[in-house]
């Protein structure tokens, strides 16, 4: 400890020593920093606030026309090359100077808030303390003047998007409207289900008709082939020997005839050929059966074309039916869609007015710019201190380097030990300070040895 202690006052009395040096380099310290604070060029900083307010389409929802644009988004917005351009060809700065020197002299911070709002804070350094406002006002305007537009032009095609949506499903609604009545008035389902019913019942007639027909035809052809099979055993003509009639006789009789040519007249035989009478019936009964044959076969063929043409125009008009049927399911199901669609877009059309109404401008500036009364660099106290600082610092390194090198040159001046005057004692006391402390400490009282 007592060491410790000795160090430091021998710091002490080396920086005591060359305090001069130690007070010139503190001095010398403040002085270059005071000039140098003193000699730079100020710089200021201005500040603003801008309120953005968030779009129609992220008010509405995706489906109107988009959603908000992200944080990020508006920060390159407000240093876009455009808007820089516009400030650096209004604010007077030179030529040189380029827009990537304007976005590192600025700061754009960006805090969303509640309702999709966004809070930009905008922050502009320069040594112009006057012109600084007005180039921040330069900044903003352009800014506004730029992209309101573009924020202006979103809402107004989410509100002509609504519009128009809602005038097209209007419209859609309208001709799908038109399209039933038309569909029901060329196709009226009532007389196409009346008519199919007509044709089903007058089809189902003809195919009994029909039916009995063919069997009234199976049994006629039956009865046919019966007969011409009797008339096939039958003979048609039969011969019949016979004598003269007796009314011819007679009238022989009264005539002049001898007896000779009586005789002979009595003993001549007629022959005389007469159709069969059951023949007869059974061929007038063939030829009935055969033009109830004809007959049937006629009215068979008659049926089996009624029958045919209905058929064809039953399922004619029963397709019919069933397209009819399904263009109005579908007619009916788009305007079912539509209706629901135009109440949808009615209520939100009616949103998107009210909103358009309210926010007429999407950018507002909260806090204006202001001329800066005290610049944020340099910071001469803080400047001052610090070079005091480090002032003291080097100084003391210093004192301590010119204290070495006095020594050092003292020792180089001063003559040898052996040839010094008192050399003797001065190494009979250096070698006795040790042991005499070494005693003090262990509490011993042994007189100094010689060495």
């Amino acid at each position: 400890m007592e060491d410790n202690q000795a160090e430091l006052i021998g710091y002490l009395r080396i920086l005591w020593r060359q305090k001069w040096v130690l007070i010139a380099t503190f001095v010398a310290a403040v002085v270059t920093a005071g000039g140098v604070s003193w000699v730079m060029a100020p710089t200021y900083r201005v500040e603003t606030t801008l309120l953005l307010l968030p779009s129609l389409a992220s008010t509405l929802g995706a489906e109107a026309g988009g959603s908000a644009l992200p944080a990020d988004a508006y920060e390159k917005l407000m240093l876009s090359a455009g808007v820089v351009r516009v400030v650096l060809g209004t604010a007077g700065y030179p030529p040189e100077f380029t827009i990537a020197d304007f976005r590192e002299l600025t700061t754009v911070n960006t805090e969303p808030q509640a309702g999709g709002q966004f809070l930009l804070d905008a922050t502009l350094i320069g040594s112009d303390r006057s012109q600084l406002p007005l180039i921040m006002q330069a900044w903003t305007e352009a800014f506004s003047s730029r992209f309101t537009t573009l924020f202006e032009d979103r809402t107004s095609r989410s509100y002509d998007y609504i519009r128009q949506n809602y005038t097209d499903t209007e419209l859609e609604l309208k001709s799908l409207n038109e399209q039933r009545t038309l569909l029901l008035l060329d196709h009226p389902i009532e007389i196409l289900r009346s008519d199919i019913e007509s044709l089903r019942l007058q089809y189902d007639a003809d195919t009994a008709q029909l039916a009995e027909a063919r069997q009234d035809l199976v049994a006629s052809k039956a009865r046919v082939a019966g007969l011409e099979s009797e008339l096939q055993g039958q003979s048609q003509r039969f011969t019949l020997r016979r004598n003269l009639e007796p009314d011819s006789l007679l009238a022989v009789t009264v005539s002049t005839l001898t007896a000779r040519e009586m005789e002979a007249l009595l003993s001549i035989d007629v022959e005389s050929e007469i159709i069969s009478s059951v023949w007869i019936r059974l061929e007038e009964q063939a030829t009935l059966e055969r033009a109830e044959v004809a007959s049937l076969n006629a009215a068979i063929r008659s049926l089996s074309d009624s029958t045919a043409e209905i058929r064809t125009e039953l399922e004619q008009r029963e397709r019919e039916l069933i397209e009819v049927e399904a263009e109005l399911a579908e007619i009916d199901r788009q305007i079912y869609l539509k209706t629901v669609a135009q109440g949808k877009l009615a209520t939100e059309f009616e949103t998107a007015k009210i909103a358009i109404a309210e926010t007429p401008d999407p950018i507002r500036i909260l806090d204006e710019p202001f001329v800066p009364e005290m610049p944020i660099a340099p910071k001469k106290a803080l400047n001052l201190a610090l070079a005091g600082f480090l002032g003291l610092m080097l100084g003391s390194l210093l004192a301590f380097f010119v204290d070495y090198l006095a020594r050092v040159r003292a020792e180089e001046r001063s003559p040898e030990p052996s040839t010094r005057p008192g050399s003797a004692e001065l190494r009979y006391q250096k070698t006795n300070e040790k042991p005499q402390s070494t005693r003090a400490n262990n509490g011993e009282n042994s007189s100094p040895r010689l060495p």
